[in-house]
């Protein structure tokens, strides 16, 4: 038995992945035969599932003749540097190409959307992550980044009109970073609960500024109107988080 070294391999060898050849067959005849079959790894990214589980999802997708394979395929024990030459996945790939040829994944989106949208209308009372919350990139209705926007200008303009006391000691070094934190529930109607404001400071010498910091955040948060984030296109109960950098 003749052992090639990485370099000899990548020169000498012809590799014919036969196994991809064949996944990649039974997906056309697949798709002949009328299935569309996508892995679970589409919902990845900007389509991770929020409030919801993938198996909702699938369920749903199956009645519009659209299956979900929720399996994965582990690396074979081929090792490197035989391993890259084959490829796993060829079965997923030709129905990802079909799919985008049919135009399948706005569909998902849809079909997405509208269980998660459902989902809110059911919870009216329910709080929601901050993280959760509609962005853009989503390209549904009613989703925009405004909430986001609005948070990391209010931290801007919160710094920007802040006095520093007498007396504080700046940062200096990648050591003496400060910063001061407000978690709190924005309610439907505007309005604050449970606020918790904390401060961290780099330098010791800065803790006896601690309720200064802390006072100024938390009259800033309950003084200022909010934008609601939106779920699904609606106001709900939500997680925020708002942090201020020291200087």
């Amino acid at each position: 038995m003749e052992i090639y070294s990485k370099e000899d391999f990548e020169h000498k060898v012809e590799i014919i992945d036969t196994s991809c050849i064949s996944d990649t067959k039974k997906a056309e005849n697949d798709i002949k035969n009328g299935k569309i079959v996508l892995s679970f790894s589409i919902f990845s990214g900007q389509r991770s599932p929020r409030f919801i589980s993938i198996d909702k999802i699938a369920a749903e997708l199956l009645k519009n003749g659209i299956r979900i394979d929720n399996t994965y395929p582990g690396r074979s024990d081929i090792f490197d540097p035989y391993y890259d030459s084959f490829n796993e996945r060829c079965y997923f790939q030709r129905m990802h190409q079909e799919a985008e040829k049919r135009n399948i994944f706005p569909i998902i989106d849809s079909i997405q959307f509208e269980l998660e949208k459902r989902y809110v209308l059911n919870a009216p009372d329910s709080i929601f992550r901050f993280e959760d919350a509609d962005r853009s990139f989503n390209q549904q209705p009613g989703f925009d980044d405004a909430a986001h926007d609005y948070i990391i200008n209010n931290e801007y303009s919160f710094g920007k009109n802040l006095i520093y006391p007498q007396g504080y000691r700046y940062k200096s070094g990648e050591n003496n970073y400060s910063h001061t934190s407000a978690t709190f529930i924005l309610m439907k109607d505007g309005s604050i609960k449970d606020l918790d404001v904390v401060s961290s400071f780099g330098n010791p010498d800065n803790e006896k500024f601690r309720s200064y910091f802390e006072a100024k955040l938390r009259e800033y948060v309950t003084l200022i109107k909010w934008v609601h984030p939106r779920f699904a296109g609606i106001i709900r109960n939500s997680e925020m988080h708002f942090t201020y950098l020291h200087d």
